[in-house]
């Protein structure tokens, strides 16, 4: 987990990104033990980065949905977060956040 998100935060800074997109829909089992790392390096750190609005796609189906649930509580108005089941709502709303 801790490798795949400074990966993702590499991409953010590179890019300048303002929006980010995670598809977990094939990911299973939960990550607990990772989400406060996430809260004290990679949430602060992509909000630093210029990340503005991180869609996060979960497998609903498994217990990573519990987990991204977790994040987002974490999340604190760093940036805005939302979780999706599906990856074109995601996108969707990704695209309508670029034109604000």
């Amino acid at each position: 987990m801790k490798q795949g998100s400074l990966a993702v935060l590499e991409a953010i800074k590179q890019h300048s990104a303002g929006c980010g997109l995670n598809d977990n829909r094939h990911l299973v089992g939960r990550w607990d033990d990772s989400v406060e790392w996430i809260e004290d390096v990679w949430i602060p750190a992509a909000a630093e980065a210029g990340l503005q609005y991180y869609a996060h796609v979960a497998n609903e189906d498994a217990f990573a949905a519990a987990s991204s649930s977790n994040m987002l509580s974490r999340v604190q108005g760093r940036f805005e977060m939302r979780i999706f089941g599906d990856i074109e709502e995601a996108r969707e709303w990704l695209t309508a956040c670029q034109q604000k």
